[in-house]
């Protein structure tokens, strides 16, 4: 049987780069000024979880280059509502 092959390839990095690209954790890598969003609940920075970067071939009419993911996070003052999207407490 045929390995199939996967839309979706990890690599490990071991330091930041400023390129286009989509990655999970670390800092976001912006293409215009920072909007780093807060929470609705908390009014504390999210936590930014990853960025996708938008595939012209499959979203040709999409303006943006780049998808970020925030999520509220904080052990101390948790709020059950992160995944709610309508909640504010992810972006």
């Amino acid at each position: 049987m045929k390995k199939k092959e996967s839309i979706l390839n990890f690599e490990a990095v071991k330091e930041e780069s400023l390129e286009k690209t989509s990655k999970v954790g670390g800092q976001p890598n912006w293409l215009e000024k920072p909007e780093w969003p807060l929470s609705r609940t908390l009014g504390k920075q999210m936590r930014f979880i990853a960025q996708v970067k938008i595939n012209k071939d499959l979203f040709p009419e999409s303006k943006a280059e780049m998808a970020y993911i925030f999520m509220t996070d904080d052990k101390k003052d948790y709020t059950d509502k992160t995944w709610d999207p309508d909640a504010g407490e992810n972006a």
